[in-house]
């Protein structure tokens, strides 16, 4: 194959994908159902994602101040709206006069500030039920932080050589696959050299990559249009009490897949007893006080779990053996007991959370040092066996020129 027809195929290729990446993700955001002028690709609406939770935790940290400070919440965000610019401002305004309205905080949230992710107004409307709104506020102000500071050094610290890494590598091997090696064989074929197995093998498969090239083009096209539709449809907010389709599979997935299960189990549970903690510190039972554990939007099998132990408490059986049988792990259990038994729920709670919290992190950090070190591994062993394939014949070639000299 010569140059020409590479830069053409690469041109189309890119000029395709471009259309295709405007339109997908044009149809994704009608799609979504979300308000407001729609995003043009798939990478915006990766920024856009981070600029919702950057919104939404500026907005629980100015409602978190004037809960604190006991003063009022409507009155409070309006004089706050004033003193910011853009967006921001436009969304504390419109929760002001929500607010100012009557209306509840976790509806005014879902009003005031677009695609308000779930989970926030699912833990407000949990303090907002137990009395412990302030107590809500504060906690989601200090979770928001940790997920901001994660996503920050996740993607600068982590993420970033391992992304930019696979792309070199991805475009240096295409190259010598489409160019390179077919002009390699056709040298060896002049000279009338045998060459070896390794090198024998990288040809044929440059050929089976040149054949498939269409093939391959048309599945990045598919690979791109569902990635540009998952993340636009995950940047819409998730039904708390019945998720779509799309949320269910993608916990099933982070469930059971390793790593990812340790972080969204740490997370959820966590969540989950800071909503047991505060439906216990606003005087309800603790029936109650599950059943809003259960309602906090984490992943669907940690709300099951806690769902199933409210059934087992309904159905009669004791609260530690109930949990034990629900699984929600030995901490949980015993944190349960230790209330059951006189023990102070703050202090039994809060070390559970504290404890599953620490247990994601270490997962998380675990993930991020294992991403770099697999992708350069793979890179590496892609890279040294073309150059392998590639040099190990010229010993060949050069005692093959020697010969026909001689």
């Amino acid at each position: 194959m010569s140059d020409v027809p590479c830069i053409v195929i690469l041109g189309f290729a890119g000029v395709f994908i471009y259309i295709a990446d405007r339109c997908l993700t044009w149809l994704a955001w009608q799609l979504s159902g979300i308000k407001g002028p729609p995003i043009r690709s798939t990478i915006a609406s990766l920024v856009l994602r981070w600029r919702i939770l950057s919104f939404t935790g500026m907005t629980i940290a100015h409602l978190s101040t004037a809960a604190r400070l006991n003063l009022p919440l409507g009155r409070t965000v309006l004089l706050a709206s004033r003193d910011e610019r853009g967006q921001l401002r436009t969304i504390l305004g419109r929760l002001g006069q929500w607010l100012n309205k009557g209306t509840m905080l976790s509806v005014a949230l879902e009003h005031s500030i677009p695609a308000c992710p779930s989970f926030v107004t699912s833990m407000v409307r949990a303090g907002e039920d137990s009395g412990q709104l302030r107590r809500a506020l504060a906690t989601l102000e200090t979770m928001i932080e940790d997920r901001q500071r994660r996503i920050r050094s996740g993607v600068l610290g982590n993420w970033v050589y391992p992304v930019v890494l696979f792309f070199v590598w991805a475009t240096v091997v295409s190259y010598t696959m489409a160019v390179i090696v077919p002009r390699f064989r056709e040298i060896f074929l002049d000279f009338g050299a045998v060459l070896p197995p390794i090198t024998r093998a990288l040809i044929d498969f440059a050929d089976e990559v040149v054949f498939f090239s269409s093939v391959l083009f048309f599945a990045m096209l598919l690979v791109g249009a569902a990635l540009a539709v998952v993340v636009l449809l995950s940047v819409r907010p998730r039904r708390v009490d019945s998720p779509r389709l799309l949320s269910r599979v993608g916990d099933t997935l982070r469930w059971y897949l390793p790593i990812l299960h340790g972080i969204d189990r740490g997370f959820g549970f966590a969540a989950s007893v800071d909503a047991l903690a505060m439906g216990l510190a606003g005087g309800l039972p603790l029936d109650r006080a599950v059943q809003l554990a259960g309602d906090v939007d984490v992943n669907i099998h940690v709300r099951r779990r806690f769902r199933w132990f409210g059934r087992l408490m309904g159905d009669g059986q004791p609260p530690g053996a109930a949990a034990t049988q629900a699984g929600l792990g030995p901490v949980i259990t015993g944190a349960i007991r230790s209330v059951v038994h006189g023990a102070q729920p703050q202090a039994a709670l809060e070390h559970a959370a504290r404890y599953h919290r620490a247990t994601a992190y270490r997962w998380w950090h675990c993930l991020g040092h294992v991403i770099g070190p697999m992708v350069t591994l793979i890179a590496a062993c892609a890279v040294g066996f073309v150059a392998v394939a590639l040099f190990t014949p010229l010993i060949t070639l050069m005692d093959s020129v020697v010969t026909g000299l001689e």
